[in-house]
């Protein structure tokens, strides 16, 4: 908790703000919302591959402002999906790049990103051990992701208590490491049409 000097505020200077990604401050979390099945978890990997990629090769979607440490949780895919994504985008780099810069890309996306799938440990965010396991995985970095929220505890959507309690849980992670943290979030059918309806 930090109470502002609302003068100080006024007559200094204005604050370097940092960003991790286009839109996200460092040190904060957001939410990658979409329907089920429309590449969520894959635009993800390309995501933390383009913050891991210190090379600076990449410049995926143009939204990358700091580069370094990632870690990725899957909790809905398993490894050799996993696996496969990540093949799929080897290929998609030699079609792009030259094999020297490819070869740069992969290196460095090697030091830098962590994937792991904890499909079947049951992660669960009201659990001590799980919320440990989580402030040390974040420790470091710049960036991780967890794919999707509702695997990572058995929390109502849709009562905001239960889902103030873990967006809180995430911010507290957030501010205290230094790491964004992307939450890939599915909507439902009702959510979805609500949206349309309402555009």
């Amino acid at each position: 908790m930090e109470e502002i000097n609302v003068l100080e505020a006024f007559l200094g200077k204005a604050p370097q703000l940092t960003f991790s990604l286009v839109g996200l401050e460092a040190g904060q979390v957001g939410i990658l919302a979409g329907a089920g099945g429309v590449g969520k978890g894959f635009l993800a990997i390309q995501l933390a591959a383009t913050v891991a990629d210190t090379s600076s090769n990449l410049d995926f979607l143009h939204i990358v402002k700091e580069r370094g440490q990632v870690g990725y949780l899957a909790a809905e895919d398993s490894s050799a999906i996993l696996k496969s994504r990540i093949y799929s985008f080897g290929k998609y780099l030699e079609s792009r790049f030259k094999r020297n810069v490819v070869e740069e890309i992969i290196t460095a996306i090697d030091l830098n990103m962590s994937v792991i799938s904890v499909v079947g440990d049951m992660p669960d965010i009201k659990n001590r051990d799980w919320q440990k396991f989580l402030y040390n995985f974040a420790k470091g970095k710049k960036l991780i992701i967890l794919d999707t929220l509702r695997r990572f505890s058995d929390l109502d959507e849709n009562n905001s208590k239960e889902m103030s309690f873990a967006l809180n849980f995430f911010e507290h992670i957030a501010t205290n490491t230094g790491c964004s943290i992307i939450l890939t979030h599915h909507l439902n059918k009702y959510s979805l049409k609500t949206r349309i309806r309402s555009s």
